[in-house]
């Protein structure tokens, strides 16, 4: 396991290709979340984990608690994800190796509003009904913003929706706004 995770640092960090794939190359089950940080994709569509003699398997998750779990499970060896999820991974034990951190994805954490609700604030989530991935780093971003106005978390109804049931409860008016990160907001 020990060389996998080397060797798909190695070629993640700064795009390490190799030879051309062959049997025997190193099996590696790889998981991973859509979003905006380019250098997976390009690894992965460029088909550079075979160069570097890596046989690699590809799962999408939505967010960060699921690869977590599939982690813990062995149903992957490698994970793709922001920072948060692997300081969650972290603080409940799991022993993981963080070996390289393409981008803090803090920055696309996100309060989307609904058009009704029409909330411009974070102060105008009080009395609403929330949507939030529970143990991500949007779920994170929104019990920190009712810290900062001095709320406690029952001043909002905070639902628990995986990114792609939250998008349909957005357009159909059942959440007043959600919490979560690219490319969730920008579909929302």
């Amino acid at each position: 396991m020990t060389s996998k995770l080397a060797t798909a640092a190695l070629l993640l960090s700064i795009g390490l290709a190799g030879s051309p794939v062959c049997a025997d190359d190193i099996k590696v089950k790889v998981g991973f979340q859509p979003g905006t940080a380019p250098r997976f994709f390009v690894a992965r569509d460029q088909n550079m984990f075979k160069k570097a003699e890596l046989a690699a398997e590809f799962t999408r998750f939505t967010a960060g608690p699921a690869m977590l779990a599939a982690l813990k499970g062995e149903d992957i060896d490698i994970a793709f994800m922001t920072t948060a999820p692997a300081i969650f991974g972290l603080s409940q034990g799991l022993d993981l190796k963080v070996f390289f951190i393409e981008s803090d994805a803090a920055d696309t954490q996100a309060l989307v509003s609904t058009k009704q609700a029409a909330m411009k604030t974070l102060a105008d989530q009080k009395g609403r009904r929330i949507g939030v991935t529970f143990g991500t780093s949007a779920h994170y971003a929104l019990l920190k913003s009712l810290q900062q106005l001095k709320l406690g978390p029952d001043s909002v109804k905070i639902l628990d929706m995986q990114p792609a049931a939250m998008l349909p409860a957005f357009i159909k008016g059942d959440i007043d706004g959600a919490w979560s990160w690219d490319p969730w907001t920008a579909k929302m």
